[in-house]
């Protein structure tokens, strides 16, 4: 049963509790989506899988609002419909949102950017001559600036979908982006010739931390 509600944990309160938050204009039930911290308490939702199937919305909620209320953000030009993608966010107002599970289980290896600030914002795809394989379950993060690093993931390899552990980038600050392999062999399910990275993995989680660094932490 896909599942609307939002909670939260204050980790500064001396007997940290669960709170539910009351919010007003609930987008639809749903999971395989993403939630991304955009800037202090703005939170964005994107995609994934309802009651009625794949999703393509965006809503948007200021947490430490008097009364929190989720905003559908009309985006222009929308990605496909998909769920068990990844989306980080830049700048405190673009949302990033990559890969996924489409209509009947096709992996994507798109990117596409949204300016949630603009009065009218446009869905734009990110032009790239090289793609990642297609995957779904992988992680994106951001690092040094406009950086973004993906990681792992159930990744289309010929007829095959392997799980990953492979690591690509892209500096969205250059002119003419292009995803690199940073680690690994570029081929899903061949694992890190250094031998020392991760084991292939899918629905894993990955933060980011202070000083270029990227945590990785579970997954299946």
């Amino acid at each position: 049963q896909p599942m609307n509600d939002t909670f939260v944990l204050d980790l500064n309160a001396s007997n940290p509790e669960w709170r539910h938050v009351n919010v007003s204009s609930a987008p639809p039930g749903r999971w395989g989506h993403t939630l991304s911290c955009l800037n202090g308490s703005w939170l964005v939702v994107f995609g994934g899988c309802g009651r009625q199937g794949l999703l393509n919305d965006v809503f948007m909620l200021d947490l430490d609002a008097k009364h929190p209320t989720w905003r559908e953000i009309p985006g222009v030009a929308p990605p496909v419909p998909r769920s068990w993608h990844s989306s980080c966010t830049l700048d405190g107002t673009k949302l990033v949102v990559s890969g996924g599970c489409a209509d009947s289980g096709v992996l994507l290896s798109d990117t596409f950017l949204l300016d949630v600030s603009m009065d009218r914002p446009v869905w734009r795809e990110v032009p790239a001559s090289w793609t990642p394989p297609s995957r779904l379950g992988h992680s994106m993060s951001v690092y040094d600036g406009r950086k973004i690093l993906m990681f792992g993931g159930l990744a289309k390899s010929g007829p095959l979908r392997l799980r990953s552990s492979d690591v690509f980038t892209m500096d969205l600050s250059e002119e003419e982006p292009c995803w690199r392999c940073l680690t690994g062999s570029g081929r899903p399910g061949a694992g890190n010739p250094a031998g020392a990275g991760p084991p292939p993995r899918l629905d894993h989680v990955a933060v980011s931390l202070p000083g270029g660094r990227v945590l990785i932490f579970g997954g299946s």
